[in-house]
C-alpha cells in the first residue's frame, strides 16, 4: 500500500498543481477525445452492421437495423422464437396502466429468435414477427410459437367441425354441451359466405354480429337435436336485442326445426330462420363434400395484426409504441 501511495505521489509530482494549460491545448485534448469516441462508436456500429449482413446472407433475408445479432449457444437447424410484449411498469390486474402510480412508463423487453448459429433480438414485437415470416418464406424452418400453436389447435378443431357438417348429427353431438363452439362454427360458416363476423364480448341477447356490403345483421345460434324445435322465446329474445343494436336484419340458426309459434312471430318481426336442412345446404355450398384448400391448417397459422395485438395490454393496442 505504501509503495502504491509513493508511486502516486511521484506521478503527481510530474505535473505541478499550479501548472496551467493554454486554451489551445485544452481544445486539442477535447478534440482528440471526441475523435477517439467517434472512432469507437463507428467501429461498434460497423461490427454490428457486418454481423447483421453476415447473418442475413446465411439465412437468405435482410435483417433490419435495430436488431442485435450474436452467436447462439448451440446450432439450431429448426429455429425457435419468443415474443416479449411490452407492459406497463405499474399495471392493474388486467395489464392496463395504473394511473395511481407516478413515473409509470412502458417497459419493453427483448424478443428472441434463435436459428442456425445466430441469436437475434429486438424490442419491436411486430418487426420480430415480420422477420420470422420472411425467414419461413425463404425456406428457413422456424417452429411455431405458443401463440401460433394455440391458433393451430383452434383451426384443427374447426376443420374437424367442418368435416362433420355434411351430417348435422355430428355437429349436434359436438356442440350439445358447448354452445360457444356452435357459435364459432356458425361464424366460420358466415365468413365463408363473405361476411365479416364478430363474437360480441358482452352478451346482448345475440351471439354473432355480421357485416357485409355496408349492412349489419345479428344472429342467434341454437344447437338443438333435430327432433326438437326452437320456440318463439328465442326469436323474441333476438328481436328485443335488436331494439338496442339497430341491425339491418336478424337471423336465428338452428340444427333442428322451429315451432309454429316461432315461425309466425318471425314472419311478423322480419327474422330470418335457418333450420337444420337449410344449414346443411349452406355448409355444403360453402365447403362442399371436402374442405377447400383455404381451410388447411398449415396455410392459416400466420398471425394477423389483430391477433398479435392481443398480446399487448388493451390500452396499448392503438398506441404507436
Amino acid at each position: 500500500m505504501g509503495d502504491a501511495l509513493s508511486g502516486w505521489r511521484d506521478l503527481m509530482g510530474l505535473v505541478p498543481l499550479t501548472a496551467t494549460f493554454s486554451p489551445a491545448s485544452l481544445l486539442l485534448a477535447v478534440a482528440g477525445l471526441a475523435v477517439i469516441c467517434l472512432v469507437l462508436v463507428s467501429l461498434r456500429c460497423t461490427t454490428r452492421a457486418c454481423r447483421r449482413t453476415r447473418a442475413g446472407r446465411e439465412l437468405g433475408v435482410t435483417i433490419p437495423r435495430g436488431f442485435r445479432v450474436g452467436r447462439s449457444q448451440r446450432l439450431r437447424r429448426t429455429g425457435s422464437y419468443h415474443l416479449s410484449y411490452p407492459r406497463w411498469r405499474y399495471a392493474r390486474q388486467d395489464g392496463t396502466r395504473d394511473h395511481r402510480r407516478s413515473g409509470n412508463h412502458v417497459v419493453k423487453s427483448w424478443s428472441v429468435l434463435e436459428v442456425d448459429r445466430w441469436r437475434l433480438t429486438s424490442k419491436d414485437v411486430l418487426a420480430m414477427y415480420d422477420l420470422v415470416l420472411r425467414l419461413r418464406a425463404a425456406g428457413v424452418e422456424v417452429a411455431y410459437s405458443r401463440h401460433e400453436q394455440t391458433k393451430l389447435r383452434a383451426i384443427q378443431a374447426r376443420t374437424q367441425d367442418r368435416g362433420s357438417a355434411a351430417g348435422l348429427d355430428g355437429v349436434i353431438a359436438e356442440f350439445a354441451n358447448r354452445p360457444t363452439g356452435f357459435e364459432a362454427f356458425c361464424a366460420d360458416l358466415f365468413r365463408g359466405m363473405g361476411y365479416q363476423t364478430e363474437l360480441p364480448g358482452t352478451r346482448g341477447g345475440f351471439d354473432l354480429r355480421l357485416r357485409r356490403d355496408g349492412t349489419t345483421s345479428i344472429v342467434g345460434c341454437a344447437c338443438r337435436p333435430s327432433d326438437r324445435g326452437v320456440g318463439a322465446p328465442a326469436v323474441h329474445k333476438l328481436h328485443g336485442a335488436n331494439i338496442v343494436e339497430g341491425a339491418d336484419s336478424m337471423i336465428v340458426v338452428s340444427t333442428g326445426s322451429f315451432t309454429p309459434d316461432a315461425v309466425d312471430f318471425a314472419q311478423h318481426a322480419g327474422v330470418d330462420l335457418i333450420d337444420g336442412d337449410r344449414l346443411r345446404a349452406m355448409c355444403h355450398r360453402v365447403w362442399g363434400a371436402a374442405l377447400p384448400p383455404s381451410a388447411s391448417p398449415e396455410g392459416s397459422v400466420e398471425l394477423s395484426l389483430e391477433e398479435l395485438l392481443t398480446g399487448f395490454p388493451i390500452d396499448m393496442r392503438h398506441r404507436s409504441i
